[in-house]
């Protein structure tokens, strides 16, 4: 890829990890952050899967096993659509409040290999920059929040940023925080530069520390931990270098375990990490009896109450559940299956090896080290958190720029070896690379018309698939803002509309009275997906529900809540008043 190209493509990227990250529709969406997320995502990664496609020779010439990883991976991820039961459509754009199905995966495998394909000596100073502005953008804006300015209303009174939630919001800031302290302690900075960095880092501490929120503090402690590893290897040697990191590990682990009410350090139990192992323990238990496919992507929701153990049902009550594993890679693997899982794996552990190389090699580029150590701390998040795709859409594009750039490093070091040594797979990547600056790519009139009418076309048809669930969502929002329920009741067959709309109808006609609609509402819904716990409660309690609607209902319900013993009771007496 030309030069050009290349930094071309490198300000597409660092352009939509921003946007993605800020992008917000607080008025007109049931669900303000995660669909504008995703709509934003799937355009940008449209653009640059056109980039891709009408530019192919630099992405046929370039072999790696991360080529192989990551198309595998998408292959399993849209055999696990069409061979699984869960519903298409949450399939297709992920459960509602999440959206983390197949487009935002593909989309977020596309920006991996956009970031993979287009790295360059000034990729990782491009990309670091935008991170950090971005950062201080939702460094003021939750510093508002904090101080009960926020210009926006939303329902939610938290420090959420444009992320949602608190946990977001604490981890996003501890990843930018992680690139500010790297500033601090470069000789290139002036004292002005450090002081700044210092006092937004101190901020962002402070907002981390009042939010209550323990994985910013996770997520920096590890990348701060690879950062010093790679300060001891500049001044000190391999040696010092790999000491202090396998000691962080350590460390590390014992900190988890304590959190999790286990070790010598017990006395700093977390609930939250004990709730996440019980959500972890019911994903493992979910994946061993869905090996091949897993039970449909984003549908982890679905199953949750099947595969929980009774002392998650004990632990604080039948009514906590969650839809997701609380573990990226266990949410791939249940969502796909166990290969899925391990590809992904597989990902990030080409990326591990990525930065080991580099820490032996001892880098001379100054950004290297940040993006690595903030790769650390989005893999600290991926192992206690969910996918939230203003978080992820950085931690898939430094993946992608850290394996480039390390591709680069080796194929440049190649170069500068005899050609005799060389085998004919390297020296064809070094002549590419030595030639590429004077190749003529110029293309004829007529077929860069062509690449650019197909170009418009597939950013038309992603933007297309996108906004689909956003208007959707939108227009369920304004009927029920109306108290309009029939209006609701008629968008149900709309595209889009996906189940958590229907049980907030359902839950309206409920209050209304209105116990015909409801009960048809119910049935409808289970038929679209005979999981939906939501809808079999309510036909189970409906009024007008035939003795055959309450014995399927009853039967469902042990199904898919069988260790819940107040469920089961209350079943045994509905069905004895019957």
């Amino acid at each position: 890829m030309a030069r050009k190209d290349s930094l071309h493509t490198t300000k597409a990227l660092a352009i939509i990890g921003g946007g993605v990250t800020l992008a917000i529709n607080p008025w007109f969406s049931y669900d303000p952050i995660n669909l504008p997320k995703m709509l934003f995502l799937s355009t940008g990664a449209a653009y640059l899967l056109g980039l891709m496609i009408i530019k192919p020779k630099f992405t046929i010439q370039v072999k790696s096993p991360l080529l192989i990883l990551v198309s595998t991976l998408f292959i399993f991820l849209t055999i696990s659509l069409v061979t699984n039961e869960a519903p298409w459509y949450q399939q297709l754009w992920g459960t509602w409040g999440r959206s983390t199905g197949l487009l935002t995966y593909f989309s977020l495998l596309v920006i991996l290999l956009a970031a993979y394909l287009s790295s360059s000596t000034e990729a990782p100073a491009l990309i670091r920059v935008s991170i950090e502005r971005v950062g201080y953008f939702v460094s003021c804006y939750t510093f508002l929040q904090m101080l009960d300015l926020d210009p926006i209303n939303w329902a939610q009174k938290s420090m959420i940023a444009t992320l949602g939630n608190i946990n977001f919001m604490s981890t996003f800031l501890g990843l930018t925080t992680i690139s500010y302290t790297s500033r601090i302690i470069t000789k290139k900075q002036s004292f002005s530069s450090r002081l700044f960095f210092f006092l937004i880092a101190i901020l962002n501490l402070v907002m981390i520390w009042i939010s209550q929120s323990i994985q910013g503090i996770g997520v920096l402690l590890a990348g701060q931990a690879l950062l010093l590893a790679f300060f001891l290897r500049s001044r000190y040697g391999i040696a010092p270098s790999i000491f202090s990191l396998l000691s962080s590990t350590v460390v590390g682990v014992f900190i988890f375990l304590g959190t999790a009410g286990l070790g010598p350090i017990a006395a700093i139990r977390q609930e939250t990490v004990v709730f996440r192992i019980d959500y972890w323990v019911t994903g493992l238990k979910m994946l061993g009896a869905n090996l091949l496919n897993g039970v449909g992507l984003d549908s982890y929701g679905d199953f949750y109450r099947p595969f929980r153990s009774l002392e998650a049902v004990t632990r604080t009550g039948p009514q906590r559940v969650t839809n997701t594993a609380h573990n990226i890679f266990l949410d791939v693997a249940t969502g796909a299956g166990l290969f899925a899982g391990l590809l992904f794996a597989a990902i990030m552990l080409y990326t591990a090896f990525a930065i080991l190389r580099s820490l032996i090699s001892n880098p001379t580029n100054v950004d290297l080290p940040s993006l690595s150590a903030m790769w650390l701390g989005f893999i600290v998040f991926c192992l206690i958190s969910i996918n939230q795709i203003g978080v992820g859409v950085w931690g898939f594009l430094i993946t992608g720029l850290i394996c480039g750039y390390d591709r680069r490093a080796r194929v440049q070091s190649s170069a500068n070896q005899p050609e005799s040594r060389l085998d004919s797979k390297v020296r064809s990547e070094v002549f590419r690379i030595k030639s590429n600056s004077s190749r003529n790519d110029e293309k004829p009139r007529s077929e860069r018309l062509t690449g650019s009418i197909f170009h418009s076309l597939l950013v038309a048809l992603f933007f297309a698939c996108a906004l689909i669930p956003n208007v959707s969502d939108a227009l369920f929002l304004n009927s029920m803002k109306k108290s309009n329920p029939g209006r609701a009741l008629e968008l149900v067959d709309v595209v889009g509309v996906q189940d958590f709309h229907l049980e907030r109808l359902i839950q309206r006609l409920d209050n209304l009275g209105m116990k015909k609609e409801e009960l048809g509402l119910a049935l409808t819904l289970v038929d679209r997906n005979p999981q939906n716990f939501v809808a079999w409660v309510a036909i189970a309690n409906n009024q007008l529900a035939t003795d055959d609607n309450l014995y399927r209902a009853v039967k469902n319900l042990s199904r898919l809540d069988p260790n819940n013993g107040l469920l089961q009771e209350n079943l045994n007496l509905l069905t004895k008043n019957r």
